[in-house]
């Protein structure tokens, strides 16, 4: 199952505990919904219900999700739209850099310099992939350097 979320609406102002976002919800290519959470640290609502439903019954199907501290949480809506927000987050991230630099991979670690330069010790250059893939690079990139 392909969760994305689209239309996303963020309010870093707003964000306490949770971060504060109205969204919809697409699933496998079809959207399904909407998702939004106030940012004071509570679930996520979602119109139509029945969606919150869909999503924790596929959810109930994918090995426990082991968290950076090594804690393992039974995977549910609320981390599967969760996982969709930081993906949009590094997405959009990532596009804006592209935009302004030349971001690069060397030695395993992610570099950036100015726009158009060709890094000789660069193993992949981010601006010459797919944004898909690079954003795969980029969250790989992140995670790692946590």
């Amino acid at each position: 199952m392909n969760i994305e979320l689209k239309k996303v609406k963020h309010s870093a102002a707003l964000s306490e505990e949770t971060d504060a976002f109205f969204a919809e919800v697409w699933v496998d290519g079809v959207m399904r919904g909407t998702a939004k959470n106030d940012g004071h640290g509570g679930a996520n609502r979602y119109e139509p219900h029945a969606l919150r439903q869909e999503l924790n019954e596929y959810a109930k199907t994918l090995p426990k999700y082991r968290c950076a501290s090594g804690l393992e949480l039974d995977y549910d809506a609320d981390l599967l739209v969760g996982e969709a927000f930081d993906r949009w987050q590094y997405t959009k991230d990532l596009k804006s850099k592209l935009s302004k630099r030349t971001i690069f991979i060397a030695g395993g670690k992610l570099y950036s310099c100015r726009l158009g330069a060709n890094p000789k010790d660069a193993e992949l250059i981010l601006n010459n992939m797919s944004l898909d893939e690079a954003v795969k690079v980029y969250i790989r990139c992140i995670e790692n350097m946590s």
